[in-house]
């Protein structure tokens, strides 16, 4: 049996990519299951997640150039306007 993954896909500034992420870490610790994190770099939220923070249990951070071919749950939240 596949362990269920997420792929979270965070938006706007820092402190609501890591609520995001955060969320999704508690239900995959309650699920024992794990996070991908695609991690953007953008104006408001320079660098990588490792460039600032330590690794999390059970989270991959992703980006452009990462390749992934798991079956995985997608699920993203639209930014808020």
């Amino acid at each position: 049996m596949e362990i269920k993954k997420y792929l979270v896909i965070p938006a706007n500034g820092l402190g609501n990519r890591l609520r995001t992420i955060m969320a999704f870490v508690f239900l995959a610790e309650k699920e024992k299951s794990s996070v991908q994190v695609f991690w953007d770099p953008t104006q408001a939220c320079p660098g990588t997640f490792d460039d600032n923070f330590a690794k999390i249990k059970n989270v991959e951070f992703i980006g452009k150039s990462t390749r992934s071919n798991r079956q995985i749950l997608i699920v993203k939240k639209e930014a808020r306007q």
